[in-house]
């Protein structure tokens, strides 16, 4: 027997069975209050995606002055980097949705619904 000190004082484990569980019975379920279906786990991961898309969309103006500024660029150039990201978005803003709105007064039938065949 090993006579060191380590490990004195410490009780031997016991084993003891556990009883056998009792069969499970399903519980009527209850009504799931309003909007509870709403919040699944396709709408959890959307909403976070929309959530954290605002500030990321947020810090590219800060990202990009930092990253030009820290590699020795003026700062001139963080003006045209700005502009030049800007530039598609306001095209895109000030031609395709005065067009996209003349084109729905053009057609006489409403849009199309998605959802039906």
């Amino acid at each position: 027997m090993d006579k060191s000190p380590i490990g004195q004082g410490i009780p031997e484990a016991t084993h003891e069975t556990v009883p056998a569980a009792a069969p499970r019975t399903r519980v009527p379920s209850q009504a799931a209050p309003a909007g509870a279906a709403l919040w699944n786990h396709g709408f959890r991961l959307f909403f976070t995606a929309r959530t954290v898309a605002p500030f990321g969309d947020g810090m590219v103006p800060v990202a990009l002055a930092a990253g030009l500024l820290g590699a020795g660029w003026p700062a001139s150039s963080v003006g045209h980097a700005l502009g030049a990201w800007m530039g598609p978005i306001a095209a895109f803003v000030l031609l395709a949705v005065p067009g996209i709105s003349r084109l729905r007064r053009i057609r006489s039938e409403p849009w199309p619904d998605p959802c039906e065949g």
